[in-house]
């Protein structure tokens, strides 16, 4: 069977240890398995497990008694009973149920590498790097409460230095400093952010389910065996309110391999989300935990973090969790904090590259340009709506299903009797496309550049359960229209006629804007009415628009709001060296 992705990646780390494990490595590894346990078989070929290099006593290991993984250190954990139940199994890998039960507490410290699917060049494109992060992480188990501090080195578009907190307590959360390149500062996080946290959280430390497992066995069902890496694995399934947990339970050793789930990407619908976790050591006074964890989302691997420090059950400072000032978290908005959980990795895809997209944006700010043209502005990203006579043309339907809902009931009552005929992609990013399906759903046409039809159609037939959308309870085939690179598309009309061109940028390689009365709207490219841009862009839009001969007179921003080509080049002149 074909490896993922992210088990390659999890293969060539281990790899690289291995490699890297010398005589102080070795001596470490013995140190560790001899706090195991004092009496008791060894384990098989001390490289079995999940962490990767064999141990340093070949086929036997050192003496060592049942201890939290079964006799071994942490480069290769020895058996457990094979009598066990699967659940009894990965208890006793992670130590025992006393040293669940008894976690009250934990203090971490960890580096990470955070990368962004969905926004490269072409959509088949790998990840690109959001940023690397170093992080101490306090989590208060018994109170529920945990605070995240981060220190985060940005790799994107805007690349700089952020420096904040997030307290996530088990009744809403607060943000202390700034997490966006936007500016910001203290203040409530939003019910969708804190939810997105607490569970990606909860995924990298499963320690804490395991800990549930302990308390009630029942919680884990049986769901039959697996084998990962040629190695034979139980599989235990776990209720979550997003969807079920599967954990992989290494049948000789009793380690967590992964956890295995779905969860919610605007546009694609369900996705497989992946946590892979290697590297187990014992902690003082507390169960075994994994130093290093990798996350997959649909395949891709979207974080790696290790972890140096982790120390359990330390008594934590009576302020941890309170914000500056005596200020409020919460209260927690239900809807959206299940809008967060269902899609968690949005959240912590879009903050790591320093651009939060926290909160819903389902609020119509219509802005009429010229008669029967409106600039739709909702927050952060931007449509164009434009009545002809046989229908109603939008040009983009960014972020989620959600705000295009909200827009399709906003053309209803402002244009009423006539439908959406049209909708148009300038490209294939998540935050410029997820909304597309609504309008599929409403029987529009899409039309998009020619480099990603072919995945407008994957994404339009995918399953959509973990949060349904209107072409999920309602489905029907797509109509697509390409557009090819160099050529322009008309939809016709007596008094507004929208013409599409094509972008050639760096940027996406299915860039289109769209022009009506003058009127050229554009995304990322150019951002009209906010300060800055890439100059790259900027340039490739210029050159597109002039050697097309495209009649503009203003810009219209699917960020930003509205300007003129000569604020286009005052832009671009401050901006060269």
């Amino acid at each position: 069977m074909a490896r993922s992705k992210a088990e390659a990646h999890i293969s060539a780390m281990q790899n690289r240890l291995s490699r890297n494990l010398g005589v102080f490595g070795l001596l470490s590894v013995v140190a560790f398995a001899a706090c195991e346990g004092d009496e008791g078989p060894g384990g098989p070929s001390g490289g079995a497990g999940p962490a990767g290099p064999a141990g340093p006593a070949g086929e036997q290991g050192p003496a060592g008694g049942q201890g939290p993984a079964g006799g071994q250190g942490p480069a290769g954990p020895g058996g457990v009973d094979q009598s066990l139940a699967p659940a009894a199994k990965l208890v006793t890998g992670f130590g025992g149920a006393q040293a669940l039960s008894g976690l009250t507490s934990l203090s971490v410290e960890a580096k990470g590498t955070r990368w962004m699917i969905g926004e490269g060049y072409a959509p088949e494109d790998e990840p690109l790097p959001a940023g690397t992060y170093e992080l101490k992480a306090l989590w208060d188990i018994q109170g529920n409460d945990l605070r995240l501090d981060y220190q985060r080195t940005l790799l994107g578009f805007f690349p700089g230095e952020m420096t904040y907190s997030e307290i996530l307590r088990d009744d809403g959360g607060y943000r202390v400093g700034v997490d966006s390149v936007f500016g910001g500062g203290d203040g409530p996080l939003t019910s969708d952010r804190w939810a997105s946290g607490r569970r990606h959280q909860r995924l990298l430390h499963p320690e804490l389910i395991a800990r549930d497992i302990a308390a009630d066995a029942s919680r884990a069902a049986e769901a039959g065996a697996g084998v990962l890496g040629g190695v034979l694995h139980h599989r235990l399934e776990v209720s979550d309110p997003v969807a079920p947990l599967t954990l992989w339970v290494e049948a000789a050793s009793g380690r967590l391999a992964k956890i295995s789930t779905l969860e919610n990407e605007h546009g694609s619908g369900d996705v497989p989300l992946e946590v892979f976790y290697t590297d187990w050591a014992p902690v003082a006074g507390g169960p075994a935990v994994p130093r290093h964890v990798v996350v997959s989302l649909n395949g891709h691997v979207v974080e790696d973090e290790t972890r140096s420090v982790v120390t359990a059950n330390a008594a934590l400072g009576a302020d941890a969790f309170a914000p500056p000032g005596g200020a409020a978290v919460g209260p927690v908005d239900a809807a959206l904090a299940e809008r967060g959980e269902n899609t968690s990795q949005f959240h912590q895809q879009f903050v790591g590259v320093g651009i939060p997209l926290d909160g819903l944006q389902a609020t119509v700010q219509a802005v009429e340009l010229s008669p029967k043209v409106w600039h739709i502005r909702t927050g952060s990203h931007n449509s164009l709506v434009v009545e002809q006579q046989a229908g109603v043309v939008v040009i983009e339907a960014p972020l989620y299903p959600v705000r295009s809902d909200a827009l399709l009931d906003w053309i209803g009552t402002q244009v009423p009797g006539k439908p959406v005929t049209h909708v148009v992609a300038t490209h294939f990013h998540d935050d410029h496309s997820g909304g597309l399906r609504s309008f599929v759903a409403a029987g529009a046409k899409v039309v998009a550049g020619e480099a990603a039809v072919g995945y407008y159609r994957e994404i339009f037939r995918a399953r959509r359960t973990v949060e349904p959308d209107a072409l999920a309870e309602s489905p029907r085939p797509a109509v697509l229209q390409g557009v090819a690179p160099g050529a322009k598309v008309v939809l016709d009309d007596a008094a507004r006629p929208v013409s599409i061109y094509t972008i050639d940028t760096e940027h996406a390689a299915d860039m289109l804007v769209a022009e009506v009365g003058g009127a050229v709207f554009v995304s990322d490219l150019y951002n009209p009415g906010l300060p800055g841009g890439i100059l790259t862009w900027l340039l490739e839009l210029r050159s597109s628009v002039q050697g097309q001969g495209v009649p503009v007179t203003s810009y219209v921003g699917g960020h930003g709001t509205t300007s003129t080509p000569a604020d286009l080049d005052k832009l671009i002149d401050d901006l060269t060296p």
